[in-house]
């Protein structure tokens, strides 16, 4: 999906999903659908991967302290 890159969506972002979306043939409220899942999906990533981050520096700095 055209939209799928980024954590910022433009408006330029929004034309270019609802263009393409629009080109599979479905109903707008389908489309709206599509982009609702798909934003719900990119923040449920990114907020696993901003807590795994999280976990291993706070990992790596019990590790360093114990070293120094």
């Amino acid at each position: 999906m055209p939209f799928e890159h980024g954590t910022y969506f433009t408006e330029t972002d929004e034309r270019s999903a609802r263009a393409f979306l629009a080109g599979q043939g479905l109903t707008p409220q389908q489309a709206a659908d599509i982009r609702a899942w798909h934003r719900s999906r990119l923040s449920a990533q990114l907020s696993l991967w901003s807590s795994l981050a999280a976990a291993a520096g706070i990992a790596l700095g019990f590790v360093l302290a114990q070293l120094f």
